[in-house]
């Protein structure tokens, strides 16, 4: 039997994983753990099917990434595991799709265990973060990560039993470049039209954010025929002691921005528009020819447009309840239902493999997330920021218009206008601004300027949230007019985040209702004695 760590802490799985930043909390011993407990939890499933599959391994361009790497690898080995080692830093939407894929990229026969990936995404530089995959390339699922909890506090001790599963005595290393079977996957399956792609001239500024889209972008922006690409900071160029959040946001894509403004001065007929990615790629950031950002909201928008319209995919969209209502109006126009999750893509990634294994049910041609996140029909059960840039420029190519032109065109689609805002605020007082929504809730009440709390709608769509996900996220609130509010405390951290949106058809009306509705909010913190500087807005 492999020995395993004296256990004297079990690191708990969040949404994405287990992440620190503190080195005690994220080092050799930490990562030699949970890896033994993963491991445990592999080699039960192996043994109890008879099947032996590797382990895929792979992560980001983080120095936490780098150190724990080579310990996960012997620590698996040591477990008679075979491993496939991805080379170099890795996407994690490639990861995923390597995990979901092995049997024809490795041509192993028996495919993957799943992956260990090793990533804090857009958190910042110094943080390490540690996930797992499964075999489908999703995010490990809330009643696998608490079997690895369960496994670090009462380890089995498990090794493979090679011979009786008919291997070799030695486990093996493999090293994988998945690079062109993705890039065949997004020709031959996602069916990404290079023709058109080619024929527009497309013009990319790239900003990776230092981290891990710096080389599968470019290359595969080169490979689909993208006619010029403007790339910024690559991890060659990241000053040494930089511990900035590699998010794709506005107000890190500030040089992405006046570069694209440069370029498009300088060539007024080109169909030019800028993307970045966050730290493993999986989610997207978009600026059109003029260097605005746009919200990812707005992406799933016209993703969703490129779909329906375009592609004339069928079936049903999925957003997280975080995410704009705008998508449902419009998907009404194309008669196609929308689906409400709880936060966090492996609510959406449930949905997509559920629909996928049930024939009776309709396809799900797209899942997204305001956050960034988003996937489509064919494609794996994780988000991909890279696909999502790309789909992009399939729809600038398509449609032969600036990408600020194609916005306005899809915006008109629907009559109704919307405002979208989110707030992080950091404070201790998170069980008061519960309480706030909470009795909102269920007595209802006026937020000004006519928005009423809808406590029949509200009520009935967090009972049929929680039947459907098993789960409570947060506290939604619906009004009378289709606008809305959602509070959600996180349960790691001094952290609420609260996500309003209103709607109206006339534009005055909407901007005094965003208003009314911010101003009924802030003044709440106020009597709660938050201050201004604790409240942040994101753009």
């Amino acid at each position: 039997m492999s020995s395993s760590p004296i256990v004297s802490k079990v690191y708990q799985f969040g949404t994405s994983g287990y992440r620190h930043d503190a080195d005690d909390a994220f080092n050799e011993a930490v990562v030699t753990q949970i890896t033994h407990a993963i491991a445990d939890a592999l080699i039960q499933t192996m043994q109890a099917e008879q099947i032996a599959r590797p382990v895929l391994v792979g992560g980001d361009t983080r120095e936490k990434t780098k150190m724990a790497i080579p310990i996960i690898i012997k620590t698996l080995l040591a477990k008679g595991l075979d491993v496939y080692e991805v080379q170099g830093d890795v996407p994690t939407p490639v990861l995923a799709y390597t995990a979901a894929h092995l049997a024809e990229i490795a041509g192993n026969g028996v495919g993957s265990a799943g992956a260990i990936l090793m990533t804090a995404s857009h958190n910042p530089w110094n943080y390490g973060g540690y996930n797992f995959l499964t075999n489908d390339g999703a995010v490990a699922p809330s009643s696998m990560t608490k079997q690895f909890e369960a496994l670090q506090a009462n380890p089995l001790n498990l090794v493979l039993d090679r011979k009786a599963l008919g291997l070799d005595d030695a486990p093996r290393i493999y090293h994988l470049l998945p690079y062109e079977a993705y890039l065949d996957h997004l020709k031959e399956v996602i069916k990404l039209d290079v023709a058109a792609i080619k024929s527009a001239k497309l013009h990319v500024g790239y900003d990776p954010l230092y981290a891990t889209g710096r080389h599968y972008f470019p290359k595969l922006m080169e490979d689909l025929g993208v006619a010029d690409v403007k790339l910024i900071h690559t991890e060659d160029e990241r000053p040494q002691g930089y511990d900035g959040e590699p998010e794709p946001s506005a107000e890190n894509l500030t040089e992405l921005s006046q570069i694209l403004k440069t370029w498009t001065a300088q060539l007024p007929d080109a169909l030019i528009f800028g993307a970045s990615n966050d730290g493993d790629a999986d989610r997207f950031g978009v600026l059109d020819e003029n260097g605005n950002f746009l919200h990812p909201n707005t992406i799933l928008r016209l993703v969703a447009y490129l779909m329906v319209h375009h592609r004339k995919a069928k079936g049903i969209v999925v957003r997280s309840q975080s995410t704009t209502h705008a998508l449902d109006d419009m998907m009404k126009l194309y008669e196609t239902p929308v689906l409400q999750t709880p936060v966090g893509y492996k609510y959406i990634a449930e949905v997509f493999l559920d629909y996928e294994q049930d024939v009776a049910k309709p396809s799900v041609i797209l899942g997204g997330e305001g956050s960034g996140g988003l996937s489509i029909l064919n494609h794996v059960p994780e988000k991909d920021g890279m696909l999502a840039n790309l789909l992009i420029a399939e729809l600038i190519a398509k449609e032969g218009l600036p990408l600020s032109q194609i916005v306005q065109k899809v915006e008109v689609l629907i009559e109704k206008r919307f405002i979208f805002t989110e707030w992080s605020i950091h404070t201790e007082l998170k069980s008061q601004i519960l309480n706030k929504a909470l009795t909102l809730f269920t007595e209802g009440g006026s937020l000004g300027a006519d928005l009423i709390v809808d406590v029949a709608r509200s009520n009935a769509e967090a009972h049929a949230l929680k039947a459907e996900f098993h789960t409570q996220d947060g506290v939604k609130l619906y009004l009378t007019d289709g606008s809305w509010v959602l509070v959600r405390a996180s349960g790691t951290e001094p952290l609420v985040r609260v996500y309003l949106e209103v709607q109206d058809a006339d534009a005055t009306r909407l901007v005094r209702k965003q208003e009314a509705l911010e101003s009924f909010w802030l003044d709440s913190f106020d009597n709660l004695g938050i201050s201004p500087s604790h409240i942040k807005r994101k753009a």
